[in-house]
């Protein structure tokens, strides 16, 4: 990374805050998406501190030719109260992503607007404070709106109390993090601090932006989309630059793709390698995708609808499930036996008239019946997004399609 004046950084990064009693500690201020948790639950504890460092994986892309990402800051009601000069962090923080974006993902961040927004989430969960973000600023004119929210009393593990990303979409939402315990660690290395604070930041800044490109936790502890945010972590895995990669063909500035059906077919592939990434968060991903897959051009392009980050997912509702408008000829498969063809068209009409519970229930008997018939496979995995089910047995519902997809010239 370039250097950098390490008075001007560590401005950038500390918070100050006054009024403090006397002898009272200096809160560091990090940006700590949910899905990390900090490192062995005492970052900074370890005997020997490293100076870690972030750097690209795989070919590099000269900075020439980088894409602007046009990106707006929100500074919530108690993050502006808690941050000294929050615009200089925010557009420090961006400054040092793109070290490692650029040539990584040929994406370079551009600050163009940061604008102070009187808004206190209703929790500690920061995934409610989505949909307001979401109508305050819709985002058509910008590929990212970030929202920043205030620190927590004392540092936090929980998944939901330090950020949300939408995965495919375009929002995400932080929550700074003071931790005592680190700058008592460190409070006699003042240097190696403010290394640490800077990595900490810069990571968790990335790991966001790989979700809202497509990418899923991965298994090495080294990545920045690995699930735990660790010192030693130093860049994006090629695997992972390969999928945002592919994310990025597709993306325009409003959605993340014209054709959402030729973006799910593309990134299931790269999903394939099932060693890497985390089991769970992959079959999240395969499950929000498969639908658009298995749409026909026209109506996933018309409906596409980005989903919440793997982290986020398992808890949502059906509703946050991406949402496929298609108008269903009501024709059984040639392949059904003729005392089968009634129930398939009875359950697409049950479907179609807004009653999907009652059409899993009269189809449902059809789906083992006819594991090879894509028509029934189809209505199988359509239906299982309108169930109460999680997001896991939604995943193994659609996995036959996924195989009979597989199978297509």
């Amino acid at each position: 990374m370039r250097a950098v004046d390490p008075a001007r950084r560590v401005r950038q990064h500390v918070a100050v805050r006054s009024g403090l009693a006397k002898g009272a500690l200096v809160a560091i201020v990090a940006f700590t998406p949910a899905c990390f948790m900090m490192w062995g639950g005492k970052f900074g504890s370890s005997s020997k501190i490293q100076d870690p460092k972030l750097e690209s994986e795989g070919s590099a892309v000269p900075a020439k030719s980088a894409r602007e990402f046009r990106v707006r800051v929100y500074g919530m009601t108690k993050f502006v109260a808690q941050t000294v000069v929050w615009g200089e962090v925010v557009q420090g923080l961006a400054d040092d992503a793109n070290e490692i974006l650029v040539p990584s993902i040929a994406v370079r961040l551009s600050i163009v607007g940061t604008e102070r927004w009187d808004y206190t989430p209703p929790s500690d969960d920061l995934e409610p404070a989505l949909k307001p973000l979401q109508q305050k600023d819709p985002g058509d004119d910008v590929e990212l709106v970030i929202a920043m929210a205030g620190g927590l009393p004392k540092a936090s593990a929980s998944f939901h109390s330090l950020g949300y990303a939408t995965m495919l979409g375009k929002h995400i939402l932080l929550r700074s993090v003071s931790d005592l315990e680190e700058y008592a660690a460190l409070q006699s290395k003042p240097e190696e601090l403010r290394t640490r604070v800077r990595h900490r930041a810069t990571t968790l800044l990335l790991h966001e932006v790989g979700h809202a490109l497509g990418a899923p936790h991965e298994k090495n502890p080294r990545t920045i989309m690995h699930p735990y945010y660790g010192k030693d972590v130093t860049s994006f895995s090629a695997l992972a630059i390969r999928l945002m990669r592919v994310s990025l063909r597709h993306r325009t500035r409003a959605k993340p793709a014209n054709d959402m059906h030729a973006l799910a077919v593309d990134l299931l592939k790269e999903l394939q390698n099932e060693s890497e990434w985390e089991p769970k968060d992959r079959d999240e991903e395969v499950a929000m995708l498969t639908p658009w897959a298995a749409t026909p051009k026209a109506s996933a392009s018309a409906s596409a609808s980005p989903g919440p980050s793997p982290s986020a997912a398992a808890s949502a509702a059906p509703a946050s499930a991406p949402s496929v408008s298609v108008t269903v000829v009501v024709a059984s498969p040639a392949e059904l036996r003729p005392e089968h063809r009634p129930v398939y068209e009875k359950a697409v009409l049950a479907w179609q008239g807004g009653e999907a519970k009652k059409a899993w229930k009269i189809a449902e008997p059809l789906f083992s019946q006819y594991p090879d018939s894509h028509d029934v496979q189809e209505l199988r995995c359509r239906l299982a997004f309108k169930q109460d089910f999680s997001v896991a047995r939604k995943a193994d519902e659609c996995a036959r399609l996924m195989e009979l997809e597989k199978k297509k010239p």
